[in-house]
């Protein structure tokens, strides 16, 4: 315990929610409606070299058919058949990739099987592309490890989706319900 005045938590309001910071922070925010939790993603960091052709820091790699992605993403809350690729490459010896998911509950997550085959995918698209990652090393995160880091959010990465004219309007505020919970 260390006493203090004001906390200000950087985390996000479905993990409070959720009660991970105690009952007391659990009662001085809103739950988020699981209806409104933004994306997950599948992300893989990697060490080791590109080849193929020389990356700029940020690439992008679309699948062929973006309003089918974002309808498999948001409609279907599936992993999409054919993602579009985000790799940064900061210093061409670490990448860091991400193919986007749904934040889905706990009992509906993808299973194991949806994920290697969304791997199998992801480097398809590179090497399509004429690329090819040679790892030494890589991590791979889950939407089911984003929601173990940050209970109550279903794996959502973002908190709440800010679609529609006023959503940004409709964020938590900064102060809680708990004095000097901020």
């Amino acid at each position: 315990v260390i006493p203090a005045r004001a906390v200000v938590l950087n985390a996000d309001v479905a993990t409070i929610a959720a009660g991970t910071f105690g009952p007391a922070a659990s009662r001085a925010v809103d739950a988020p409606s699981p209806s409104r939790r933004s994306l997950s993603a599948v992300t893989w960091a990697i060490a080791g070299s590109a080849e193929g052709f020389e990356l700029d820091h940020h690439n992008v790699f679309f699948g062929a058919d973006y309003e089918r992605e974002t309808r498999m993403l948001w409609d279907r809350r599936a992993i999409p058949d054919d993602p579009t690729v985000y790799l940064c490459a900061p210093d061409r010896e670490r990448f860091f990739l991400i193919a986007n998911a749904p934040a889905r509950d706990v009992a509906n997550r993808p299973d194991e099987m949806e994920i290697t085959e969304c791997e199998r995918r992801v480097f398809s698209r590179l090497a399509r592309a004429g690329l090819t990652l040679k790892m030494s090393a890589c991590v791979r995160m889950t939407p089911q490890d984003f929601a173990r880091m940050a209970p109550g959010t279903g794996g959502a990465i973002y908190g709440e989706a800010a679609h529609g004219t006023f959503a940004s309007l409709a964020r938590p505020a900064s102060r809680t319900r708990l004095r000097g919970l901020y």
